[in-house]
């Protein structure tokens, strides 16, 4: 907030984004970010690193990325989801999705099986937290499949659906690769 403060100030657009979960560890990040003229995203933390040298660190490992705005986001969630139960990270009308805006994440569109036709219109996709599988994406749910935009790979997630104020993990987990490809980690029975 010092960096958006005092950046402000001077006329500099600067903005806050944030990563919900990392792919790879516990919790989140927030950090800063800066539109330039020529219409592209330069992340930093204020007073830590020069612009394009934060984020790109952890590229590997960023299921999503979220900007907060100034205006309400027509298409985020909070606006959509009408008497549908949804987890709180996507209460907010206010959190756009700006994952493509780092080609280094490699994001991917994929669609996931569910194993029926949910009565839901929506769907996630968790991240593992030794607390709990992490919501960090939500998709909409075609039949007995859910598509989600920009996810980052080389991760591995866990789709859920949400009723009752809790979360409902469906099917089974699964790692994403660089390609776009899914590939299940299925129980064994012995």
């Amino acid at each position: 907030n010092l960096a958006v403060y005092a950046m402000r100030a001077a006329g500099i657009p600067v903005g806050i984004e944030t990563v919900p979960h990392w792919g790879d560890r516990n919790m989140g990040h927030t950090f800063n970010v800066v539109y330039d003229n020529d219409r592209t995203y330069h992340d930093f933390s204020g007073g830590e690193q020069n612009p394009d040298e934060h984020l790109c660190r952890f590229g590997r490992i960023i299921p999503k990325v979220y900007q907060r705005t100034f205006g309400k986001q027509p298409t985020s969630l909070a606006m959509q989801h009408g008497n549908e139960d949804v987890p709180a990270l996507f209460l907010d009308a206010y959190r756009l999705d700006v994952t493509t805006h780092y080609p280094f994440i490699e994001a991917k569109d994929i669609t996931v099986d569910l194993p029926q036709a949910p009565n839901r219109q929506f769907a996630y996709l968790c991240v593992f937290d030794p607390r709990g599988w992490a919501p960090v994406a939500w998709g909409k749910v075609n039949g007995k499949q859910a598509e989600f935009k920009a996810v980052g790979p080389n991760i591995v997630y866990h789709a859920a659906l949400y009723a009752d104020k809790k979360l409902q993990l469906v099917g089974n987990p699964f790692l994403l690769d660089t390609l776009g490809q899914i590939t299940y980690f299925t129980p064994q029975a012995e």
